[in-house]
């Protein structure tokens, strides 16, 4: 017989005592029709034979066209009832068949030199992955006895794997019959197989059956028991009262106290007592929820005056879910003095796993639940639902931005600091405060402070050469557009909050120039364009704060060299323009004074009409210039007039003479209308 066989597996015809050997797996096995057969190509049946060939019982015979007749079983569903952990050994498999035709055209059945029929088998096993294990290859028409035979032959195989394997592991088994008819009649007169099976040879891992099996099971401590229960006839799964669908029974322990007396009087014949041995049985079920008994005991007790304490331990050999446990029962069989007292019996049980632990399945139903706390406890952000979540996105969202919320650690300084940034007017502790107050103001009003931009200018549009009021807005309103654009440079606000210590003279570099040209008139005197610097602001304007007076009051440092190159030619035109001044007036003073004024006039008009901050600065200076244009005061501030006062007292004293500025102050303050006398005496000479 020519065999192909897979040696990945080694075969044994013994099976060990501790091995269980399944019932055919294998869906009609005998050919009841086809039914759990796959037909394939020249599909034969149960049909005629020849006479001399009966079938012998229900069988498949291959007709004159080769077929193939297969059937496959998953190996984990047909042994998913018979227990847990299961182990599989190998398989028991095998089969009947028979050649029951002989002929040929013109030819006869029994015909001993008749044509072989083709018949072959084979069976295959694969693992969960699909991986073939084992296959055997039976070519039976190739070597048969004989090309008739009326009777059946038997095929059976024991074959077994190295190693068990766990039934999760393994795949299918299949097993496959290809024939033909080779004589090539009308109708099933080909082979015929019967009598197919396959039965596996497993174990069950008693430690997945039942981990109260023994102490060695990884489960065994998960194992609890049951209070005593003093009854001797109950419902077990009402006197038990545990909780959860999956509590499991792994088994039962009880016992008893007994005593057995001696010989009695168990009947009277012919008026004397027969004596007999007293005896007791107990008798204990535990049966299933529909009646079947689990487990039945009888425990007999014979010995004479004698009794004791009895306990008992059963461990089923499969868990069982304690809903399908029925009633338990202890009763007693006695004969003649025995007595039974304090019975009892506990319950070894697994807990509902759900119920300890709703995480352990996704089938508890509190899996959902208890997966939320779960991630919510590591993470409070999981879900809009976590009991921390509000508390956990405030913390994530102040830690992005710390103004996302009032509630924010830290927001009411970042709201502080938003503010000050976006405006320092905001509070006046805010960096850069004074400064943008100072700003504002100068904005608002060019004579707030000497520190304004224009300061000096509107100063002598207002106090020294009045103008009409239509030039003086305008002149006003560059004064004041030329402060803003000051306000909105970076280099003017100084963030630490305080104000420049290095003001200008006259808060105008244009007029710097033009009007606090060094002279070497005494700073005393009422006719030194210095003066102008230090004078006081008009009345009703708010008096600076001492530290803006004391850092008004302070030198200015020299200006760097582009500035003094921007004054010089600054000074120049403004020279030039009271030039051209005195030249139109030839000589008249009151010519040149008129003169001056008019060409103030047209050049306060054309600032107010100048489209850049360049121009109009320009212009300012030369406004200011004409506005305080003294006729013949070029020659005038270039005259040294002796102090002979003052060098007769220096003598007196033998130190040079000091003029005393606190006396200064008081006369520009106090005396507010003698100083503008003075001022003004300057341009009466003369008259």
């Amino acid at each position: 017989m020519k065999q192909l066989v897979t040696l990945l597996l080694t075969l044994v015809v013994s099976v060990a005592n501790s091995q269980t050997t399944s019932t055919n797996l294998l869906t009609n096995p005998t050919f009841v029709g086809t039914t759990g057969w796959t037909a394939t190509g020249g599909i034969g049946g149960n049909g005629p034979t020849h006479p001399a060939a009966p079938a012998n019982g229900n069988g498949y015979t291959f007709t004159f066209s080769q077929g193939t007749i297969a059937q496959t079983y998953a190996i984990n569903q047909a042994l998913a009832n018979v227990g847990a952990g299961v182990q599989v050994a190998g398989f028991d498999y095998g089969f009947k068949y028979r050649f029951g035709c002989a002929n040929q055209i013109g030819g006869y059945c029994e015909n001993p030199a008749g044509i072989q029929d083709t018949l072959n088998a084979t069976s295959t096993i694969t693992s969960n992955t699909g991986s073939t294990l084992y296959t055997r290859y039976y070519a039976l028409g190739a070597n048969a006895p004989a090309p008739y035979s009326s009777t059946f032959s038997s095929v059976d195989t024991q074959q077994r794997f190295n190693s068990a394997v766990p039934v999760e592991n393994l795949g299918t088994f299949k097993i496959s019959f290809t024939g033909q008819d080779n004589g090539y009649w009308g109708g099933n007169y080909g082979p015929t197989i019967k009598d197919v099976y396959s039965k596996a040879v497993y174990t069950v891992d008693p430690c997945m059956a039942n981990p109260a099996s023994s102490s060695n099971c990884p489960g065994y401590n998960n194992v609890s028991t049951s209070q005593n229960i003093a009854a001797q006839s109950y419902a077990i799964n009402q006197a038990l009262n545990l909780s959860g669908a999956g509590v499991q029974i792994n088994g039962v322990k009880y016992g008893y106290h007994y005593y057995v007396g001696g010989d009695w009087c168990s009947a009277m014949v012919d008026g004397a007592c027969v004596i007999s041995p007293s005896s007791m049985a107990i008798d204990v079920g535990v049966s299933a929820t529909d009646g079947t008994n689990i487990y039945t005991a009888t425990h007999n007790h014979t010995e004479q005056n004698a009794g004791g304490n009895a306990n008992y331990t059963y461990v089923f050999p499969t868990q069982r879910l304690l809903s399908t446990m029925g009633n338990f029962s202890l009763s007693t069989r006695e004969v003649g003095a025995t007595a039974l007292y304090s019975a009892w019996s506990n319950w070894q049980y697994t807990p509902d796993p759900c119920t300890v632990n709703p995480l352990s399945s996704t089938t508890c139903a509190g899996y959902a639940q208890a997966y939320q706390d779960q991630q919510c406890a590591a993470n409070p952000l999981y879900a809009v639902t976590c009991s921390g979540y509000a508390a956990a996105y405030l913390t994530q969202q102040c830690t992005a931005n710390t103004l996302y919320s009032a509630s924010c650690p830290g927001y009411a300084v970042a709201y502080k600091a938003q503010q000050c940034t976006a405006n320092p007017l905001y509070a006046t502790d805010c960096p850069g405060y004074e400064q943008a107050y100072l700003n504002a103001q100068c904005i608002l009003d060019s004579l707030y402070s000497r520190l304004c931009t224009g300061y000096a200018t509107a100063y002598a549009i207002k106090y020294l050469t009045p103008i009409d009021s239509t030039t003086a807005s305008a002149v006003n309103s560059s004064l004041s557009t030329t402060a803003a654009v000051k306000a909105s440079d970076p280099v003017s606000i100084n963030t630490n909050g305080t104000v420049s210590t290095t003001p200008s003279a006259t808060g105008d570099s244009t007029v710097d120039a033009v009007i606090s040209t060094p002279s070497s008139t005494s700073a005393t005197s009422p006719t030194s364009v210095n003066s102008v610097t230090n004078a006081p602001p008009p009345p009703g304007a708010p008096a600076p704060t001492a530290r803006a007076t004391e850092q008004a009051s302070a030198p200015p440092p020299p200006p760097p060299p582009a500035v003094q190159q921007e004054r010089a030619a600054e000074n120049k035109k403004t020279e030039g323009a009271v030039a051209s001044v005195e030249r139109k007036a030839g000589g008249d003073r009151e010519a040149a004074k008129k003169e001056a004024t008019a060409q103030a006039k047209e050049l306060a008009n054309n600032m107010a009409k100048a489209t850049t901050l360049e121009a109009q600065t320009a212009t300012q200076g030369l406004v200011v210039g004409l506005i305080g244009f003294v006729p013949g005061f070029s020659a005038y501030q270039n005259a040294i007039i002796p102090d002979a006062l003052g060098a007769a007292v220096s003598r007196q004293y033998s130190k040079p003479t000091v003029d005393n500025r606190s006396a200064q102050r008081q006369l520009s303050g106090s005396n507010e209308y003698r100083w503008r006398e003075m001022v003004d005496s300057q341009y009466n000479r003369g008259k």
